[in-house]
């Protein structure tokens, strides 16, 4: 008898390791490497298409105040659709990055306008992720990123 419980503890346990193990873990924030990234007195340069190290083919950034409905008007969604992806109301302080995957929203960030704003002519627009370098524009109290391949 006590030979078919240890067996069986033992199963568990290896099923539980192995579901363990083939769980992802969750990509890192982008918005804490694009801090790190602007830690560095000496970046001049971010690479959004290298920090953010999940799948996905197109950014948009909104800035302050935009509202769900703004946001689904720029990225084409339905009315279902935009309830689904449920898009939050941008605050005052903070710009949103959008992130697609064929055209479906795989993930949402807040940045906060303190740790860097983006130029207004790269706000709500879709951005490739081979185009998203940003250039870094030191400011007092943060910074001011623009898209470095995305104007003639």
């Amino acid at each position: 008898m006590s030979s078919h419980i240890i067996t069986l503890l033992a199963v568990a346990a290896l099923s539980l390791a192995s579901f363990a193990c083939s769980q992802k873990e969750p990509a890192p924030s982008v918005s804490n490497a694009l801090q790190r990234t602007l830690d560095n007195a000496a970046a001049d340069l971010v690479n959004i298409g290298e920090l953010a190290v999940f799948d996905w083919d197109q950014l948009y950034i909104f800035g302050p105040y935009a509202s769900p409905s703004f946001i689904c008007e720029r990225l084409g969604y339905d009315k279902p659709k935009c309830e689904d992806a449920n898009f939050p109301q941008v605050g005052e302080g903070e710009s949103l990055l959008v992130f697609l995957r064929r055209d479906n929203a795989v993930r949402k960030e807040t940045l906060s306008v303190r740790v860097a704003g983006f130029d207004r002519q790269d706000l709500a627009r879709p951005i490739t992720r081979a185009k998203a370098v940003f250039v870094i524009k030191r400011v007092t109290g943060g910074a001011v990123l623009s898209c470095k391949e995305c104007r003639p």
